[in-house]
């Protein structure tokens, strides 16, 4: 009972000064009035990152990391990312990766990394997914679940990735539907490359699709975002 009280306590703690902090990018005078405050944000932080509140410990892992009201100490970065990974906590598990690949301050670990991305893109956290897909580079995109993800979310590379390859390497009409399928998603987003690439799809009898009217469409699209 005087656990629960306690980590209670500190959690309201820990909130208070989350919604304190987030209120600096307001207003100049807001943030005179939080400098003004008097309290260690490290030591409340750690308080709280110790009687287990997760975001706690993923906010306390990176003042660690970013040098922020301490000094840089990466491996009690990884420490305190590493708690809040295993309790499922998505952006500790991303950031923890990182740092596993990045190898500064920390041995590099690569299947570690891919441990913790793959667990944090399972798990549906965006970023990991899109790092995933962009390391996929080419290879058998037909079958690369994160690239697929990575694109039906609205990510512009994953996207690009995708219709390229169906255009470089697809031999059959349903493989240039797909190709054009993509590249129609990222051209509505405004993105000239996909535009300029429809132009050319629209002209190319390689594709089966020759369409004058939608090639100049298209250009007359190139560099315009609606």
């Amino acid at each position: 009972m005087l656990k629960h009280r306690i980590i209670t306590f500190l959690s309201a703690l820990f909130i208070s000064y989350s919604a304190m902090s987030s209120s600096d990018n307001v207003t100049q005078n807001s943030e005179s009035e939080i400098d003004s405050v008097p309290y260690d944000s490290l030591q409340i932080t750690k308080a709280a990152a110790n009687a287990g509140l997760v975001d706690a410990q993923v906010k306390l892992a990176m003042m660690y990391e970013q040098g922020e009201n301490t000094d840089v100490d990466l491996e009690e970065a990884m420490f305190w990312y590493r708690l809040a990974a295993n309790e499922d906590h998505l952006e500790a598990q991303y950031n923890l990766a990182l740092l596993y690949i990045s190898g500064t301050g920390v041995e590099e670990n690569i299947s570690a990394a891919l441990y913790w991305i793959e667990r944090a893109a399972h798990l549906g956290y965006m970023p990991a997914i899109i790092h995933l897909s962009i390391y996929s580079e080419f290879g058998d995109l037909t079958n690369n679940t994160w690239v697929k993800k990575a694109a039906q979310s609205g990510d512009v590379s994953a996207r690009m990735l995708l219709a390229d390859y169906y255009l470089t390497r697809g031999h059959s009409e349903e493989d240039f539907k797909i190709a054009e399928y993509w590249l129609w998603q990222v051209a509505k987003q405004g993105i000239s490359e996909a535009q300029l690439k429809l132009v050319e799809f629209y002209l190319n009898p390689k594709y089966g699709s020759v369409d004058k009217e939608k090639s100049t469409y298209w250009r007359n699209q190139v560099g315009n975002i609606e």
